[in-house]
């Protein structure tokens, strides 16, 4: 909880793992050794909170010898996954009590999902039947560093049976549309030939309802890449 500024404690947790007597009243609470009979700590109520002074941080350790304890599992978890040997190094330095730590730890599901590994994309040798059956498209930008003319975007136009690449110059992202327009005048006029399929990843040049309703309009089917996934897009990644 990023905006939790008070750390709380557990009033069963810390009897449960020391002999401490609690005693709480409208307006104090009294935290008492069962062994000795000694009030280690004598606290106030504020805000509706019964507070812990700093300077009684240390009446936890009164007992060193009863820390508190868990299995492996749970100071696994507790501690962002650590490793077995460091949770083993921590234990035998009596900073933490692991109730059951074995030398073969259990699978951690969490630790494998985070490292688990994409599987390859195999390279795909399919080939459209004609010239603009399908156009794959990709924008980048924006560059670091403008041309002579003032570009920082360019788009890539690759038609999937040919292979053959036209590349345009942006300004402006939001250029794109117009040199879609463009493209596909081109194309079109020059090979009789219509576009009926237009590949691309989910960017927002590409998902805008301007875009989507001309390819709607337009009869071509729009195929779009998963996210976080450019392989699908390959041809003009």
């Amino acid at each position: 909880m990023p905006g939790l500024t008070k750390n709380l404690i557990f009033i069963s947790k810390l009897t449960s793992d020391f002999p401490f007597f609690i005693t709480f009243t409208n307006d104090r609470f009294v935290i008492q050794n069962l062994v000795i009979g000694k009030v280690v700590a004598i606290g106030q109520c504020e805000n509706d909170l019964y507070v812990l002074k700093r300077g009684h941080h240390s009446l936890l350790y009164v007992f060193p010898n009863n820390c508190p304890q868990a299995s492996f599992d749970v100071w696994h978890a507790c501690l962002g996954h650590m490793t077995h040997s460091i949770i083993s190094l921590l234990n035998k330095k009596r900073q933490l009590c692991v109730t059951s730590l074995l030398f073969t730890p259990t699978i951690c599901s969490s630790c494998q999902l985070v490292k688990s590994h994409r599987l390859p994309f195999h390279q795909n040798d399919k080939q459209a039947s004609h010239v603009l059956d399908l156009i794959h498209c990709d924008l980048w930008g924006s560059s670091p560093v403008s041309s002579n003319l003032g570009y920082k975007y360019y788009v890539i136009f690759v038609d999937d049976h040919s292979r053959f690449t036209w590349l345009y110059p942006l300004k402006f992202k939001s250029d794109f549309f117009r040199i879609f327009i463009q493209f596909q005048k081109f194309v079109e006029t020059q090979f009789s030939f219509k576009i009926k399929a237009f590949q691309s990843d989910g960017g927002t040049e590409f998902t805008n309802h301007q875009f989507r309703d001309h390819l709607l309009n337009c009869g071509i089917h729009h195929q779009m890449s998963c996210p976080y996934t450019p392989a699908q897009n390959g041809r003009a990644e």
